[in-house]
């Protein structure tokens, strides 16, 4: 054995030493600890970001896990056509902490699926209504972030990919998708340039953001 490839645990780390073995950390680790880190998901945060990704989750879980909210959303997405090609209707998607990129498939099918639910809002119960609601800025945000985070949802599948992930191609995803696809623009709402700057604060060397 000549290297070993972990997640950045300590004792991994201690492994290699002693066995005088290359250490290579995972890359599709260290994406999703960056990612994560900018999103403000890996801890609890007062990120604007961070709230709303809470605030979408609680919103999810409710409508997931209620038989009654669940029926209606079906039925509301029937009535407005926000369906499935083959007539079937959506479902909402639950983030999953050990999957940063299950935050983009949350954000993206509610932005998907906003007039359907707004619809279930507004006949739900008063006291669940006011905890679930989700504010209008909220809405907004959800969809500047779509965008930003499409690239890095990209990158962890090509990593994630078990036949086809080669090592030569590491470098170059890393170097265009810290200084391309995150580059900060002026275009940009103030919220989104706050996760650019500090996703690639978090990446740092790690991620390749020096050119070869």
């Amino acid at each position: 054995m000549k290297a070993v490839i972990h997640n950045g645990a300590s004792n991994m780390h201690e492994t290699g030493r002693t066995n005088n073995w290359t250490d290579v950390s995972c890359s599709a680790h260290k994406l999703h600890l960056a990612v994560t880190g900018a999103i403000g998901v890996d801890k609890v945060s007062n990120l604007t970001i961070s709230k709303c990704v809470r605030a979408a989750n609680r919103l999810v879980g409710h409508l997931s896990h209620s038989p009654l909210a669940t029926m209606e959303l079906k039925k509301r997405q029937q009535q407005m056509g926000v369906i499935r090609e083959n007539g079937q209707p959506l479902h909402l998607v639950q983030y999953v902490k050990t999957r940063w990129n299950s935050v983009h498939d949350m954000l993206q099918r509610l932005v998907k699926l906003c007039w359907p639910v707004v619809a279930v809002l507004s006949v739900v119960k008063q006291q669940d209504a006011k905890t679930l609601e989700m504010r209008d800025e909220y809405w907004s945000l959800m969809s500047d972030l779509l965008p930003v985070l499409q690239p890095l949802q990209i990158v962890t599948e090509l990593l994630c990919a078990e036949k086809s992930t080669s090592a030569s191609v590491v470098y170059p995803l890393m170097y265009k998708l810290v200084n391309v696809d995150m580059a900060e623009s002026d275009d940009d709402a103030a919220t989104v340039r706050d996760l650019q700057a500090r996703h690639k604060e978090s990446a740092g060397r790690p991620l390749c953001t020096e050119p070869i």
